[in-house]
């Protein structure tokens, strides 16, 4: 990713609907399936540390990422330990976690998916939790992933495969941003100027778009969405492959 984006996250992730949703909607998820508020969690792929916040009411929290101005805005939130290192190759024991969580890092240019997921199961507890969320649909792909280098757009028969592949036990694979599905596919093919799509947004507008993904996380909550911007997937780690 751009240094430019981290700057860009940092000034827009506490007020920007995108990223206030997305976080409810990974909140959400994770209480809804993991009761302990005392466990040890890795934020693989932490980025300036947007989700520190939801993350720290479960416990300790280890953060990885291979950028080091991630990890130098990431340094505003208390984590347990921040580490410079790769997703591909992590630097941790076997069976230490109880919880990763890996928020739109899978589709980097540097990344392997299916290595990345084979070393959070690794890295997991014999019923660990795993919570990855990428962007979806590679008719989507757009200027914006120039920006943050995006290597592959997925679609949640992707995930399913890669999650499978690697041992683990799908609970809940479902696309996210429905809502804003055809505006930005319009935009993208239509009106695909460069830059990022992260931006400041009038308050209004802002405060609009955030009511309707709020009401569509109560809706993923019953159902699983077959289209969006977004694909979430939570698994878990039954045993050792």
């Amino acid at each position: 990713m751009q240094a430019s984006e981290y700057t860009n996250i940092v000034r827009e992730e506490k007020k920007h609907f995108w990223y206030q949703a997305n976080r409810s909607f990974a909140q959400t998820l994770l209480e809804k399936y993991i009761f302990s508020r005392r466990i040890k969690i890795l934020d693989a792929g932490c980025g300036v540390g947007s989700n520190w916040h939801i993350l720290a009411k479960l416990g300790s929290v280890v953060g990885i990422d291979n950028h080091k101005s991630a990890i130098k805005h990431a340094r505003r939130y208390s984590y347990d330990k921040l580490v410079l290192g790769d997703v591909n190759n992590l630097p941790f024991l076997n069976s230490k976690f109880d919880l990763v969580t890996s928020f739109d890092v899978l589709y980097h240019q540097q990344v392997m998916p299916q290595k990345a997921i084979s070393e959070f199961f690794r890295v997991l507890k014999p019923g660990g939790w795993l919570l990855i969320r990428v962007p979806a649909f590679e008719f989507l792909r757009g200027q914006h992933d120039v920006i943050v280098k995006t290597k592959q757009r997925f679609t949640a028969q992707e995930i399913k495969e890669l999650f499978v592949e690697s041992g683990f036990e799908i609970v809940k694979l479902t696309y996210f941003n429905a809502s804003l599905f055809l505006p930005l596919l319009l935009k993208r093919h239509f009106f695909n100027k460069s830059g990022s799509d992260i931006g400041p947004l009038p308050q209004f507008i802002n405060w609009c778009l955030r009511q309707w993904l709020r009401l569509e996380e109560y809706i993923v909550q019953v159902v699983n969405l077959p289209f969006g911007t977004s694909v979430y997937c939570l698994a878990i780690k039954l045993k050792s492959k």
